[in-house]
């Protein structure tokens, strides 16, 4: 009788849901993270600190985990508003098969083993700041249409748009060797003081911004002899106008350079001292290593000769992996010991820059202030898009011309000129930048172009902000450096105080960087740094603001070897779509200078020019190899194993020769 009921009762049911159209299975799916943890509707996705202006990726994967396994309908996958924040600015929704096509706002199915990709795309724009939420809404069914009340979740999106807070320390050889002149009109410590004021007038233009809550950077000088002064200048918010960062330009000034009290040389060279310092003194004890990006731009013109080596310190090899270094070398200074500075420390390719004082035709100082402004723009983030050092001729053209240019697409939302000339240039010879549309460039927010501008006593640094408003006729197109101002009268002045130049090649050093999404880097190495070794450089192209493929339109390599021969290679796409260009013919010890230029295309058609530096030293010389960690030697390896096979062997003999029952 129970059993007749509980049919009965099961009949009943079963009809009602046969004759229902409007209520629905539960639904069944898992979404999980790029790192296959599953997110639970009730997670919060955080994106972390982004940079303003920059955009981050995170990719999800829906999969289809209904009982058993059947057809799972999409109904459809949105982003919405979470509270008064209006996320259509700042976010971006894309969804893909499994095959990778793009599907518009789907109303899909899913079948087991076939799941779908989300893409969720956070760019805060400038005047983003603090947290900027939003909500991925996913509703679907398991059986039947889409139609009624389909299963709805809602995952949290957490977005939080900021500025990297970044730790310098510059790290200043003051040894007795920097008064050395090696025939040139100034003394290597007068070409040093030069390049730090042009770079602390790059950091001046990153002051704090009440709009987005940033701090602003800091900045500390180690100069170092013998004796190393940590508190020479110590870690110090960078605030503008005026403040610490005129401070620190006070102490390497011309004057400073002549003051033994400030930066004249003297002494010896403990390079190891001075930077340990710099990281435990100075970094670690004013720092959170966990939020702040912390940066070490060590110079030297000579081989360590006093205090802590770096071989074998181990108190220093461990502080170096926490930080980034970028290394300089002048003079007779240890090429390949610099260069193990860098790969001890965080940075995933060697930034280290050989700079030749030999001969003023070389422009060391335009040289030496262009690697701190790569230091500079690796730090925040900017992409190049034109680095040289041009040689102006100044004894026929009157008025001088100068016309060099770049290109600026939409995707850059920040733009950094910067001209490097030789020390007071401008007293004879004017400099202007012309935006595409034929506007100077001038201090202060005109149309939606928001320019700060610093001097320098060898140079000339603008910062412009794109702002929403702008129109992209002004900023978008070729931007172009021009000169003039030197007439007749003035030539005559000019030659007396640059007897030491050739007046056909006065260089001078334009440089445009860009912060955008549509970036380039290469990696470049070698599996060990001994001559003869295969230099490898990889590509890597990328846009975050899509997920859309980029375009190389073209692409080359230039390989500059230590006799400065230079040689032009092309970069071939290997079996996984990565660009890679191999050069073995390495048998000459010294600086090889990778430089690499890509004309890339974005999804948008945009055709921007990006251009990256890389230096690789190899030596016969004992070289640090960063992967190697303290173990037993390999001849205690070796005896361990062969003890171990003996042993074994004898094992069994002794079993094969127990007698058999």
């Amino acid at each position: 009788m129970k059993t007749r009921y509980c049919l009965l009762v099961l009949f009943i049911f079963f009809g009602l849901s046969l004759v229902s159209n409007t209520s629905y299975a539960q639904a069944s799916y898992i979404l999980k993270d790029s790192d296959n943890n599953q997110v639970g509707p009730s997670s919060s996705i955080q994106f972390g600190s982004v940079e303003v202006s920059l955009a981050t990726q995170l990719e999800f994967t829906l999969e289809n985990n209904t009982t058993p396994p059947g057809s799972l309908n999409i109904c459809s996958i949105q982003l919405e508003r979470s509270g008064a924040v209006d996320f259509t600015e700042h976010w971006d929704l894309a969804v893909l098969d499994d095959v990778g096509n793009a599907i518009p706002n789907p109303s899909s199915t899913i079948t087991s083993g076939f799941p779908l990709k989300i893409i969720l795309t956070f760019s805060p724009g400038i005047t983003a700041s603090g947290s900027v939420p939003a909500k991925l809404v996913i509703k679907s069914n398991v059986t039947g249409s889409c139609g009624g009340t389909p299963d709805q979740r809602e995952f949290t999106l957490q977005g939080v748009a900021n500025r990297t807070i970044i730790n310098y320390s510059l790290v200043l050889d003051r040894s007795g060797s920097m008064g050395n002149t090696d025939g040139n009109p100034y003394r290597r410590i007068d070409i040093l003081a030069d390049a730090v004021d042009f770079f602390l007038s790059l950091e001046k233009l990153r002051g704090p911004d009440s709009d987005t809550g940033f701090e602003g950077d800091k900045i500390s000088l180690i100069k170092y002899d013998d004796i190393v002064n940590e508190d020479y200048f110590s870690l110090q918010v960078v605030t503008t106008p005026g403040g610490s960062i005129e401070d620190a330009k006070a102490l390497v000034t011309p004057e400073a350079t002549n003051d033994e009290a400030l930066i004249e040389p003297r002494g010896m060279t403990a390079t190891g001292d001075a930077v340990y310092a710099a990281i435990e003194n100075v970094l670690k004890s004013n720092t959170d290593f966990a939020t702040q990006k912390n940066v070490v731009v060590l110079f030297s013109d000579g081989y360590e000769n006093d205090g802590s080596l770096f071989f074998g310190d181990t108190d220093l090899m461990s502080a170096l992996a926490e930080v980034d270094v970028y290394s300089i070398g002048m003079g007779s200074a240890n090429a390949t010991l610099l260069q193990n500075y860098s790969l001890a420390s965080n940075l995933p390719t060697t930034q280290y820059k050989g700079v030749d004082m030999t001969s003023f035709d070389n422009s060391p100082d335009s040289e030496l202030s262009l690697f701190f402004l790569n230091a500079f723009k690796h730090s925040v983030g900017y992409s190049g898009s034109l680095d040289p050092i041009y040689f102006v001729n100044f004894s026929d053209s009157i008025p001088v011309v100068i016309s060099q240019e770049a290109m600026v697409t939409s995707s850059d939302k920040k733009i950094l000129f910067s001209i490097v000339h030789p020390r007071n240039l401008r007293d004879f010879i004017s400099f202007e930048i012309q935006s595409p549309s034929g506007k100077t460039l001038s201090e202060g927010a005109i149309e939606g172009l928001a320019t700060r501008k610093v001097d320098g006593r060898n140079h000339m640094v603008y910062e412009v902000t794109i702002e929403e408003n702008a129109d992209v006729l002004d900023y978008v197109g070729q931007w172009t450096l021009k000169g003039g101002g030197l007439n007749p009268s003035a030539k005559k002045l000019f030659m007396n105080n640059f007897a030491e130049l050739d007046p056909n090649r006065i260089p001078v050093g334009f440089a445009v960087s860009v912060l955008s999404n549509l970036k380039f880097d290469i990696d470049a190495g070698v599996i060990d740094h001994k001559p003869g070794a295969e230099l490898m450089i990889a590509a890597e192209f990328e846009d975050k603001s899509t997920i859309e493929p980029i375009e190389v339109v073209d692409f080359k390599v230039v390989v500059t070897r230590p006799d400065g021969e230079k040689i032009t290679l092309m970069p071939q796409k290997d079996q996984f779509g990565t660009f890679i260009a191999r050069y073995p013919h390495t048998q000459k010890a010294g600086l090889y200078e990778v430089y690499a230029m890509a004309t890339v295309k974005n999804a948008r058609g945009e055709l921007a020019t990006r251009d990256v530096s890389k230096h690789v030293v190899l030596s016969d010389e004992k070289t640090f190899n960063q992967s190697q960690e303290p173990c037993l030697s390999c001849n205690s390896i070796k005896v361990i194993i062969a003890l171990s096979v003996i042993l074994l062997l004898l094992i069994l003999i002794v079993i094969l020769r127990r007698p058999r029952p």
